[in-house]
Order: structure tokens, then sequence, then C-alpha cells
């Protein structure tokens, strides 16, 4: 089925709006369509039985002239009990004047039109004036051409306007009612939204209230047992890697006290070195199972946060920082936005020589971006380098090592601040990291 993107341009983007729109729309048109074939038919009706008793008095009239040699206005009040002079003789060549029509939206004048034409029994024109609110009939009798002024409103007496005001009524009943239903349906999917934005953030399952229709109970009960089993899933994998870890720096220590005890040559430095590499994979292993959400916000300096990143590599490379509006306070998780900046600045030196650390500020965002001049990662390789254990080339191990989870803890710890990553190339020829920080984060 073909898509239709300039109706959907104009769909609100709440459910329970989009909902509204599709129930409301069909009653409203349902109920003004009945309105207008009701009006239409009564107008008609009205205006058709006066037409013909209308006539019908003329037709008299003019038996009454030509018969008897009345003169029109006396057979207008034998007619109608008054001299009335609404009908009046006209010039014998006097030609008919066209027509005139009436607005589309001047439904009783069209009605009268119609029944007039329709009912006729003389070649007749129609002509509306005073805004619509006298018709003059143009009629060509056997005694001649006639013209007859008539108000509008004694062809045509239906209150016609209460009858769509009592139908907007009924549509407005009817839409609320519709609302009070669609809240309650709605209800439950918003609280299903609320509890999967809340286990993002938080990590931590709490199993909602399993109520709505069928098919929203079976979502809810589904994603229960879903976040049960992620949370379970983390739980093995913290404790697996935790293990790990401990078991492994037992050992670890035990070499260097072993290396201690050994003569100072080219060897013990390199089985130092080694050492020493292992000992900050097991570091990254236990950051990447550290959970920070657990870490208080607080409210720091843009400037300072950026420097405790970067001054541990500040000797050995050259490292630029420009930042603007620095003094601002954000908040974050200290610790966590630090082992963040630290990670992705260790990823510019690892591959770079020359890195920037720069920003500019939006009306929602932090976006601080950190550039280097290294060999860049590929456009169609950067969103499967913050998948954790992948590493950008597989040809450079870089001059820190690493194990492939860097970004992805980055990548981790921007998203438990509400807030998104992304990779692109640096105007120094490398890569640029750019992190987009909400201003204000709940």
């Amino acid at each position: 089925m073909p898509k239709l993107p300039a109706f959907n341009k104009f769909m609100p983007n709440s459910l329970f709006w989009r909902a509204m729109m599709i129930l409301v729309t069909p009653i409203i048109c349902t109920q003004l369509l009945l309105a207008f074939i009701y009006i239409d038919g009564d107008l008609q009706r009205q205006a058709d039985n006066n037409a013909k008793f209308l006539f019908g008095e003329i037709q008299v009239m003019e038996q009454l002239v030509g018969q008897n040699s009345f003169a029109l206005s006396d057979a207008e009040a034998v007619i109608r009990g008054t001299y009335a002079n609404n009908i009046v003789a006209l010039e014998a060549d006097k030609d008919l004047p066209a027509s005139s029509d009436p607005f589309w939206f001047a439904f009783r004048n069209l009605a009268i039109k119609k029944a007039i034409l329709n009912n006729s029994p003389y070649p007749t024109s129609v002509l509306f004036d005073d805004h619509g609110e006298y018709v003059s009939i143009f009629m060509r009798t056997s005694q001649g051409p006639w013209a007859a002024r008539v108000e509008t409103k004694s062809m045509i007496t239906s209150k016609w306007h209460f009858i769509l005001v009592q139908s907007l009524i009924g549509a407005v009943i009817f839409v609320l009612l519709a609302g009070l239903f669609l809240n309650n349906q709605v209800r439950p999917i918003l609280r299903l939204a609320r509890g999967a934005e809340r286990f993002r953030r938080s990590g931590k399952p709490m199993a909602l209230r399993v109520r709505g229709a069928r098919e929203v109970r079976r979502a809810i009960s589904a994603f229960n047992s879903m976040q049960e089993g992620i949370a379970q899933s983390f739980e093995v994998r913290t404790a697996m890697l935790t293990s790990v870890s401990h078991d492994l720096r037992t050992p670890l220590t035990r070499m260097r006290l072993e290396l201690a005890m050994m003569p100072d040559n080219d060897a013990r430095k390199g089985l130092e070195r080694d050492i020493a590499e292992m000992e900050g994979t097991i570091m990254t292993y236990i950051q990447y199972i550290k959970d920070a959400r657990h870490e208080p916000i607080a409210n720091k300096k843009l400037s300072d946060f950026v420097k405790q990143a970067s001054e541990p590599f500040a000797n050995m490379h050259r490292i630029q920082i420009g930042l603007t509006n620095g003094d601002k306070m954000i908040d974050i998780h200290p610790d966590a936005m630090r082992r963040c900046l630290t990670n992705i600045i260790q990823n510019a030196c690892d591959h770079g020589q020359q890195i920037l650390i720069h920003n500019h500020w939006t009306a929602e965002d932090l976006v601080l971006e950190i550039d280097d001049d290294g060999p860049g990662i590929a456009k169609e390789q950067r969103e499967e380098v913050l998948r954790p254990f992948t590493k950008g080339s597989k040809d450079n191990a870089g001059r820190y090592g690493g194990i492939g989870l860097g970004l992805s803890i980055a990548s981790d710890i921007i998203a438990m601040h509400q807030g998104r990553l992304e990779l692109d190339e640096s105007m120094l020829g490398g890569l640029r990291v750019r992190l987009r920080i909400p201003i204000q984060n709940s």
C-alpha cells in the first residue's frame, strides 16, 4: 500500500490523539452529513409546498384578470384579502432577467430557487436581493410578464440552524464519551512506556500491574518477564566477570612478587609490561561491568571534568582544549562521565598525535566533540565499533592496547545520561567523537 507522507505530517504524535482522530472524524462527519441531508430535504419540502401554493394563487389571479377584467391589484386583493401589491405587471415587451445564483452555503435560498423553477407553470427567472432576504420572481403569463416579490422567510420557516447546532452538540457528547473510553485504553500503554524508560535508566526491574485490554495485558506480562530476564543476565554477566577478574588478580600479584626478586634486566621489564597490560585489561572489565546508575548526580562545571579526564595524557600528547562557556554547570554522574571522557581521549591518543576538545551549546544539549588526527574509522564500521569487544582497526593495536570496550563503555554512560554518542569525520582528518548530553537530566 503506498505511503501518504503529506497526510502523516498532519497526524498527531500521541497515541491517544491519533485514536481520537480516527474515532471522532467519522462520528462528526456522519452527524454533519445526516444533518445536512435532513436539512436539505426539510427545506426543499417546505419550499416546494409554498411554491405550489404561490403559483396556485398566481394562476387564479391570471384567470380573474383575463376572464373577469380585474385589475391585477384587485385580483390580488380578492385572493389575499388585502392590497399587498406584491405582484405587479411589467411592460409587455420587456424580457425576463437572467436568474441569479445564491451562495453555496445559502441552503434556504438554494431550495427556494429550485422549488420555484421546478413548480412554475410559466417561463420564470429568479433574482435574490437585500442579502437574500427577498426573492423576485419574474414570469411570463398569458396576461404578460409579471413580477412577484416574496420574503424568503415566508417560504421557509424551518429553524435549520437549530438542527445543525443539535447535531454538533450530539457529536460533542459522543466525542467526550469516546475520549473517556480511549483514555482508559491508552493509560496502560503509557504506563508500559514509562516502565520501559524507568528500566532503561535504572536497570532495576519493577513489575508493572497487568491491566487493560487482552493484547495490552499480554504485552505488559511479556515486558515484566523480559525485564526480569535482562536483569538476571546482567547479574550473571557481572558475577562471571567479577569472578574472572578476581581470580586473575591473584596469580598476577604472585607474579609481581616473584619478579621483584629477579635481577633487573630486559626480560624482567618485558614481563612487568605484560603484567601491567593484563591489569589494565582487568580494570577495563571492571569498568564495563560497573553499574554507574547508583552514583549520585552532581552539578559540575564543564571545564572541570574535561580537565580531569585529559590531565593523565597531557604530558605525552598534544591536547588542545577550546571550550565555549566552560564555566557553565551541568548535571552528571561525575565518576562515570570521567571514565567516559578518559576512554574517548585514550582512544584518540592511541591512534593520533593531536587531539582537539571543543564544544557548543544548543537549547537542550551540551555537544562535546573530541577530534584526533589518526586514521579514523570507515563510515560503514562506525556503528559496529560501539559494540563491546570490537576494535576499529585490527591491524593497529595502538599505544595503550585495549580490548575493544572503550567506546562501548562511553556509549553506555552517555545513554545513561539520556544522551547519545556519535562518530563522524574529524576536522583534523581522523575520528570525531560527538557527545550529546541533555542539559537537564531527570
